[in-house]
């Protein structure tokens, strides 16, 4: 009769004894981190903040004495470790400074010196540290479209793009669309691009992984590729670059107001003329620039043209500016493709402010917007595969 009850002690008592031990634990294990969660709360609510936005005329010294309320030793012992760790540091008007304090005592503080880095300073004991760190966002990839209804600017708006997504997009494709004189009621855009999570708050973006944008019905793509030194570039998925010997327009859409609607948006006065180029309405001031490389061959009055500019940019490709109201260039300076070169005026024989734009290719003047110019060398064989895997993740969420 002993050997049934050993087994029976052996097989059920044991093992719920085993079992109430263990939840016994459990339970104070769980009792314990609870208590701690608890301590934490009560140990970080200890910890207080304070922000400070930076006016006009600050400096580092007096906001240190003024709005943390430190004496001058602590306030020379953070400007010298701010120094070491960031040299050169400037604060910026309507930036921001988080004062941080514990029990109502001065520990430090932290300021953004760009939208990658911010500066962490902590003060214990009397020493003071001071760091540089990259910003702790979220990022969260969004899809986004819209259509051309009143102007590119107020329709991205609308639809919820910042005013960078929406001036980085028209960067991406200023080499197909000329989105000055050129779009149409209707044409429409997407894009994939990421979106930065700070403390739970979208604080801004970052590139623009992918894009489509339909213009007069004919599709652009784009996607982001990035080499080894860090340097963006955008390639069709053919490995085309999007980049070309010139741009479609000396008027550049970043430069020009959101106030620029439908009403204004193909402000092309007068027909395409044969040998003489084309003639674009804007206001007087409104910055031309340069639409590629190259040297300049004549910067200058030039009778019934005006202030004039002629550019040499190789290939057998030339282009003129005329009529302006300044000239900010030399002859036989070298510009880039971009630079500011001069503003839209009514010098020479003009009747009202417009720049008169002119396209040269081996020496004839040929239509800027319908003539097909040289391209960027395309994509290098080492960043094809990082392509194909972009294609492959983002072009059906461009349709």
């Amino acid at each position: 009769m002993r050997k049934p009850i050993f087994f029976i002690l052996l097989i059920v008592v044991i093992p719920l004894i085993v079992f109430l031990v263990w939840g016994s634990l459990k339970v104070a294990n769980s009792l314990k981190v609870k208590a701690q969660l608890r301590d934490q709360e009560v140990y970080q609510a200890r910890f207080t903040h304070k922000d400070y936005t930076i006016v006009k005329g600050d400096v580092i010294v007096a906001i240190l004495q003024k709005e943390a309320g430190l004496d001058y030793d602590t306030t020379t012992k953070i400007i010298n470790s701010i120094n070491k760790a960031q040299k050169g540091l400037q604060i910026k008007e309507g930036n921001k400074i988080n004062f941080i304090y514990f029990d109502g005592i001065f520990q430090g503080l932290s300021y953004d010196i760009n939208d990658e880095k911010f500066i962490k300073v902590s003060v214990e004991n009397g020493n003071v540290n001071s760091v540089v760190e990259n910003i702790p966002y979220e990022v969260e990839v969004v899809v986004n479209k819209g259509t051309i209804q009143s102007s590119f600017y107020a329709d991205g708006v609308s639809v919820g793009l910042t005013p960078r997504v929406i001036m980085e997009l028209a960067g991406v494709f200023a080499w197909d669309i000329d989105f000055v004189n050129s779009l149409y009621e209707g044409d429409n855009f997407y894009l994939v691009y990421e979106k930065l999570i700070r403390d739970g708050e979208a604080v801004g973006t970052r590139d623009i992984l992918a894009a489509r944008f339909t213009n007069d019905g004919t599709d652009y793509y784009a996607y982001r590729v990035v080499d080894e030194k860090g340097n963006i570039k955008y390639y069709a998925e053919n490995g085309d670059a999007k980049k070309r010997l010139l741009l479609k327009t000396p008027l550049n859409f970043k430069r020009i107001s959101s106030q620029f609607t439908r009403s204004r948006r193909h402000p092309v006065t007068g027909a395409w003329r044969a040998h003489k180029g084309i003639d674009l309405a804007a206001s007087t001031g409104t910055p031309v620039e340069s639409v590629g490389d190259g040297v300049v061959t004549y910067a200058g009055n030039n009778g019934g043209y005006g202030k004039f500019i002629k550019i040499n940019h190789g290939q057998g490709f030339a282009t003129a500016y005329a009529h302006l109201s300044k000239i900010y260039i030399k002859n036989g300076a070298r510009v880039t493709q971009g630079q500011l070169i001069g503003a839209v005026g009514t010098t020479g024989t003009s009747t009202g402010p417009h720049l008169h734009y002119e396209m040269h290719k081996n020496g004839v003047v040929v239509h800027p917007f319908n003539t097909e110019v040289p391209k960027d060398v395309p994509i290098p064989k080492d960043l094809k595969p990082q392509l194909a895997e972009t294609v492959a993740e983002y072009k059906e969420k461009l349709n």
